[in-house]
């Protein structure tokens, strides 16, 4: 019984140190491949925001300047947005991170001059390429809406109308800002508005 347990010690000593051979020749091994492949990472990374860097200019595209948009409902006033002021570069982009409901999305329509009632743009500036878009009419912001500028909605139900099929409101916004331009093209072609409008992208 002594021998037993005395091999079988012995084979647990065996094991250990064979183990920790292997481990002290492979372990610096699947380091260094795993280096490589984080290097390689960080290297395409560099490569893609590298390009990014390049394609922005130092022309500034957007400037808002302390944008504060309220809502004045009968349970009180919403300060939807405060304050918002940034730039952004022709080429760059911008992300505006925050919580459900801290005015990203009141900021964009402020933006488009897109806010309805019973909200409003209180003060600020946004200079969208050298022109103050809150200074402009209806119609004078309408001409930069849609073609220079525009907004993808999030929300489907509230942005669509289900009594329309979705292609007529999608053209609609091409035959808005694009009228007389996908007019003559869709006749030259013999073709509809939507068709044009689609290859135009």
């Amino acid at each position: 019984q002594d021998i037993r347990i005395l091999i079988l010690v012995v084979n647990v000593v065996y094991i250990t140190v064979f183990y920790i051979t292997l481990k002290k020749i492979f372990e610096p091994l699947a380091a260094e491949r795993s280096n490589i492949k984080v290097q390689k990472a960080f290297e395409i990374y560099e490569k893609k925001f590298g390009e990014e860097i390049k394609g922005v200019g130092n022309h500034v595209i957007l400037d808002v300047q302390d944008l504060t948009t309220y809502f004045y409902t009968e349970e009180g006033t919403v300060k939807a947005v405060e304050g918002v002021s940034f730039q952004i570069n022709e080429g760059e982009t911008l992300g505006l991170v925050g919580e459900t409901g801290c005015g990203k999305s009141v900021t964009a329509l402020s933006i488009l001059q897109l806010v309805r009632p019973p909200g409003v743009i209180e003060r600020g500036k946004i200079n969208f390429r050298g022109e103050d878009l809150i200074q402009k009419s209806k119609s004078e912001v309408l001409e930069y809406r849609g073609k220079d500028i525009t907004m993808i909605f999030q929300d489907p139900l509230n942005s669509l109308n289900p009594v329309f099929k979705i292609g007529t409101q999608i053209t609609e916004a091409y035959f808005l800002h694009m009228e007389n331009e996908l007019l003559v093209e869709s006749t030259k072609q013999n073709r509809s508005i939507f068709a044009v409008a689609r290859e135009w992208g």
